[in-house]
């Protein structure tokens, strides 16, 4: 099996585990199902020769709010980033840019602060994920990435993530609301 075959794969698996889980949690009477689609803004540094990786997001989320306190949230993140490298640490540096896709199905753990019903629900979010980071191949940047101890190829990296933030949910009626989250 070729390794871009396996990556597949494995994504596929990672999607068959997510789809299955969000339909099989069960769904008593008291249950509310929440579907929203959402979209945002990422930013993060995640080693120290990265300057900055961001931008926009957009995905779906499924949340079961199984008791008045506790919920399920299953989702779907897609985003576009674009990203500055450090060829090598330290001041100096020169940097690359450019641009890359990165993905993340998550089911997550949500605590309300406050009970179903009210009008602002405070949350707190935690839970597993799976991430896929995708470089895109401009100007040759696939052979431009640095390890700490010289120059290597970057490439598609996929694996387990941790998803956790939290927020405040406003609940204009019964059957919408709006939230603003940090995760």
């Amino acid at each position: 099996m070729g390794e871009r075959m396996l990556r597949d794969l494995s994504l596929r698996a990672g999607l068959a585990v997510f789809a299955a889980l969000a339909l099989t949690v069960p769904i008593a009477a008291q249950t509310a199902i929440e579907v929203t689609p959402f979209f945002g803004y990422q930013w993060f540094r995640s080693h120290p020769v990265q300057s900055t990786l961001s931008g926009p997001i957009a995905g779906v989320r499924l949340t079961e709010d199984f008791s008045r306190f506790w919920a399920v949230e299953e989702s779907f993140t897609a985003g576009r980033d674009d990203v500055r490298l450090g060829l090598t640490p330290g001041p100096g540096s020169r940097f690359i840019d450019f641009e890359a896709s990165s993905y993340t199905i998550a089911i997550n753990a949500v605590l309300h602060l406050k009970p179903r019903g009210e009008k602002f629900r405070p949350f707190l979010t935690v839970g597993p994920g799976y991430t896929r980071f995708i470089p895109e191949n401009e100007n040759g940047l696939f052979t431009a990435g640095y390890t700490g101890a010289g120059v290597r190829e970057l490439e598609e990296r996929y694996g387990p993530s941790v998803n956790y933030g939290g927020g405040v949910k406003y609940n204009i009626n019964r059957m919408v609301n709006v939230s603003a989250a940090y995760k």
